[in-house]
Order: structure tokens, then sequence, then C-alpha cells
């Protein structure tokens, strides 16, 4: 099991930017939009809640830069993604839940904080 103390991303895979949906608080967008950002979120009826939107590799806010994947709004993002891969948990055995084995982005929502 890996603890939060041990854990450190390599940044090489980004599979929880490129299969999970990150629901926004009210919160997060106006920090999101202050920053000067737009048109980043929609509201999906299916989980009832503003998220984030994807482009075809995944969060819009995921970027790639010599072979390892960054976030393009690290200091200011949602509080899910601050807490992944612990946000249910304490520890775990992967940074690949099992959510992304069926790789479905509106089934596979995070978040409500």
């Amino acid at each position: 099991m890996i603890t939060k103390e041990e854990f450190v991303c390599d940044r090489t895979c980004a599979e929880c930017c490129k299969y999970l949906t990150v629901k926004l608080n009210k919160k997060e967008i106006e920090t999101i939009k202050e920053a000067g950002h737009s048109n980043f979120y929609i509201y999906d009826k299916e989980i009832n809640s503003n998220v984030m939107k994807w482009t075809d590799d995944g969060c819009l806010f995921l970027g790639k830069k010599e072979g390892e994947y960054y976030c393009k709004i690290y200091s200011i993002r949602p509080e899910v993604c601050r807490k992944y891969p612990f946000v249910e948990k304490d520890s775990i055995e992967s940074c690949k839940p099992d959510l992304l084995k069926n790789r479905f982005k509106s089934k596979n929502s995070i978040g409500n904080f």
C-alpha cells in the first residue's frame, strides 16, 4: 500500500487527467475565471454537476512538455485534483483506480467537495 507521505507522481501517464470527470463547485469556477480562463466547464445533466471540459487528450488544462504531463492551472486546480489519488482513502495500491478500467469520462466522476 502507498500512503500520502510515500506517493510521488512520475507525471508520465496522466490517466487521472485523461479519464476522470472533475466536478467543480462554484468557488472553484470563480477562482479559475478570476485567473482569466473562460469556457472551461459545462453542466453535466447525467451527474447533475458542473464539470471540467475535455479535449480529445483529456482535461482542458492538461499539458505535456518533454514527455511529462502538467496542469496548466496547478496553483488553482480544484480541490479534488489536489487530493487525488487520496480522495476517498488514506492509502492506495495504485494511483490508477478501478474507475479507470471502464474509461467512461462522464460515468467516472470525482469530486463534490
